[in-house]
């Protein structure tokens, strides 16, 4: 009896082994949150991507999983219409050599589709998601409602439209902490470096590799609208026809602060009798309802080259959104363009605190920092590159619709047939005041050394340029000055310039004795003796008021060695002067 009985409980627990073997889920794990499905190799995310009642479970990867061998023809999880809505954690291992060929539309990606969901700490490398079709993303074809955060993908992306390396489209998700290192081609819209077409906010991301499409293409988003984009960037080629930029091809009412772009954005015009539009080497074009949502604290460092386009610029085609404290060092090539800027092409709203320093050519409207300038602010701007065009060709600006100008200047030499200014080519309507030029300017009619052709005179306010340097005597506005006048603060103060930290607020500009002016938030921090470098200089003046208590706008914050400007000479300002040490104090 005992024998038996003993035998008995041995099959049992034979049976159950086998049945556990072959029935059970996964690798182990109940799927709830504090004990997920563990996802160990290719056979348990096959067997997830085939159970759809799953998909609202929790998992978490095990192991690096390796899909050479397989081919896919479509997502390998969710790939239609019912989502992926649990939680999926990568927990820092890696899924490589993911093929996936799908012929036709649908959500394609290692998620086809995904709502309200979590998917974090995944990375999807050395693999591809190709075919004809749309909503393509190395992780997710289309996610809505979600978070993704810190995953990745390197390899390949291709299809339509709405193509991203990461995310083809998203929807009201949150994206952080993630990049996408891949090239990724289309042959229609919506195509980016991390997602095609995204309308949720994007922190912390980058996207590297080479963008290619037709129409709404960037380094990091295709289209990027009703959010905020904040501290990414993308190291990018991009190429494409309209709506092209070096982070987005196109952004509507999305807040993009503290991004930056670099890499050359082209714009490719197969056919000769079409005109491409909107190419910027940040965003190609920049408009929305939400005037709250501006371009802040952004940059781009690379060329814009366009052949048979409108509106092209180092930082943004069009724009009809606030753009403050940006700048860009590339150069603009549009030799047939028409509005073309470098850091503007088409301006429609304010600029404020923001330079250009690259060379600028184009046809029609073109100018060192903006192309064409309409009923809207510059302000605190400068602009240091040599500017060519046809007509209509300035040093800061081409043209001027009914805008403002105000407290700028430009350095670099300007050359055009006709409307060739140093600082603005035509004034039409509008005004400038306290702004100069010193470059030199060529042209055959409408030359002037400060304005080629204004309307009226009197929209020139308190403006100079130099005579000896431009090679021009005469202007359709402003006062022309010889190198000495020019670098001499008196001719700006009996002006009405704002030199001065006793009036209130902060003075508008600095000058040195024999330069020319600046604008003082050229000048670093740190910079105490403003000669241009953070230096032992600037560290005598700190050492002699240092531990004051008493400083104050009227002492000029005991001679800047003040650099916080709380009333005392402290170890917060040491900080802040260790932290510039040795660099150059005055941008270029």
């Amino acid at each position: 009896m005992g024998n038996s009985y003993r035998r008995l409980l041995l099959i049992s627990g034979v049976i159950l082994c086998l049945y556990s073997s072959i029935f059970a889920k996964y690798s182990g794990g109940t799927g709830e949150p504090n004990d997920p499905y563990r996802i160990a190799n290719a056979s348990d995310l096959l067997q997830l991507a085939g159970d759809t009642n799953d998909y609202d479970k929790c998992f978490i990867l095990v192991n690096d999983i390796d899909l050479a061998g397989y081919t896919f023809d479509k997502a390998v999880i969710a790939p239609e219409y019912q989502p992926f809505t649990g939680v999926f954690d990568g927990d820092g291992y890696i899924i490589s050599n993911m093929t996936i060929n799908k012929n036709g539309d649908g959500f394609t990606g290692l998620f086809g589709y995904v709502g309200n969901s979590v998917i974090k700490n995944l990375g999807i490398e050395d693999s591809k998601v190709m075919g004809y079709g749309g909503n393509f993303g190395g992780l997710v074809g289309r996610i809505y409602n979600s978070c993704i955060s810190s995953c990745h993908f390197t390899g390949v992306v291709s299809g339509v439209s709405s193509l991203g390396g990461l995310v083809g489209y998203n929807v009201y998700s949150s994206i952080i902490d993630c990049y996408s290192i891949a090239d990724v081609n289309g042959s229609s819209k919506h195509i980016g470096g991390l997602i095609g077409y995204n309308m949720g906010t994007v922190e912390s991301c980058y996207s590297i590799g080479d963008v290619n499409g037709h129409e709404e293409v960037g380094g990091l988003f295709g289209n990027n609208s009703y959010g905020i984009t904040s501290n990414c960037y993308s190291i990018t080629t991009v190429s494409g026809e309209d709506y092209i930029g070096g982070l987005v091809g196109r952004n509507w009412d999305n807040h993009i602060t503290n991004c930056y772009a670099i890499g050359d954005v082209r714009a490719v015009i197969e056919d000769s009798n079409k005109l491409g539009y909107e190419i910027g080497g940040l965003v190609g074009e920049n408009y929305g309802n939400n005037y709250d949502h501006i371009i802040i604290d952004c940059y781009a460092i690379g060329n814009v080259v366009a052949k048979n386009s409108i509106n092209i610029g180092g930082l943004v085609g069009d724009s009809g959104k606030s753009i403050i404290n940006c700048y860009t060092m590339g150069n603009v090539i549009a030799e047939d363009g028409s509005g073309v800027g470098g850091l503007v092409g088409w301006n429609n709203a304010s600029i404020t605190s923001c330079y250009s320093t690259g060379i600028v050519k184009g046809g029609d409207c073109v100018g060192g920092l903006v192309g064409k300038n309409r009923q809207n602010i510059i302000t605190n701007c400068y602009a240091k590159g040599s500017i060519s065009g046809d007509y209509q060709v300035g040093g800061l600006v081409g043209r001027c619709i009914d805008g403002t100008i105000f407290d700028c200047y430009a350095t670099g030499a300007v050359t055009s047939s006709g409307y060739v200014g140093g600082l603005v080519g035509q004034v039409y309507d509008g005004s400038i005041t306290n702004c100069y030029s010193i470059g030199a300017v060529t042209g055959y009619s409408d030359v002037g050394g400060l304005v080629g052709s204004c309307y009226d005179p009197n929209y020139v306010n308190t403006s100079f340029w130099n005579i000896w340097t431009s090679k021009q005597t005469t202007s359709a506005g402003g006062t022309g000055k010889t190198t000495p006048q020019m670098e001499d603060m008196a001719t700006y103060v009996d002006a009405g310039w704002d030199f001065s930290y006793t009036d209130g607020d902060d003075a508008d500009w600095f000058i040195q004795i024999d330069e020319y002016p600046i604008l003082t938030w050229q000048i670093s921090p740190a910079d105490i003796y403003t000669d241009g470098r953070n230096d032992f200089r600037d560290f005598s003046i700190f050492a002699e008021f240092w531990l004051r208590e008493d400083c104050s706008i009227y002492n000029y914050y005991c001679d800047w060695a003040d650099l916080d400007f709380d009333g005392d000479v402290d170890i917060d300002d040491l900080a802040i002067l260790m932290d510039y040490w040795l660099e150059r104090g005055i941008y270029n």
